[in-house]
């Protein structure tokens, strides 16, 4: 039991949390494990690095249980170097993004004519009840906020009724 709290063990824990973690990260990132879902695909590389930097936590408590200490000793140098890899790789793709992004040509937009301007802003200033000429809405209907300054959307409610 005390080969569990050694500094080398200790060590070994963290290691494998963190290599564990890179490394799934890592391999969701070239599988394109979240392509495809929006703000959620990050989520859901990071969910996968997690259960694997959890489960790696579990084998290596194992492994520190029932190996010798000069094991211990030699996975820790082994994961150190595959996480020493792991951060160099990840420094490497950091460099190369910002500097394919620094290299693209970005295109100019077509400028917007003064004619649609001067509509966009007479559709804004004018009154949506009075203007009926305009083919430009607010939605679903126009209120009418000049003669009536309060909108009540809810009537005062009623305790005794249902919701529905």
């Amino acid at each position: 039991m005390k080969k569990l709290i050694k500094p080398a063990s200790l060590l070994l824990y963290l290691l494998a949390v963190l290599v564990f973690f890179i490394l799934v990260l890592t391999y969701g990132g070239l599988s394109g494990a979240g392509k495809g879902q929006g703000l959620a695909g990050g989520a859901i590389v990071f969910g996968y690095g997690l259960v694997a930097a959890f489960l790696a936590l579990i084998v290596y408590f194992f492994v520190a249980f029932y190996a010798s200490h000069i094991a211990v000793v030699k996975t820790n140098r082994i994961l150190t170097a595959v996480l020493t890899v792991g951060i160099l790789y990840t420094i490497y793709q950091s460099s190369f993004r910002q500097g394919e992004v620094q290299r693209s040509n970005p295109q100019p937009t077509i400028p917007v004519k003064p004619a649609v301007i001067e509509k966009i802003v007479s559709i804004s200033d004018t009154n949506p009840s009075q203007n009926t000429d305009t083919p430009m809405g607010l939605g679903f209907f126009s209120p009418d906020y000049f003669d009536r300054g309060i909108m009540y959307f809810y009537g005062n409610p009623a305790f005794g009724k249902s919701a529905s």
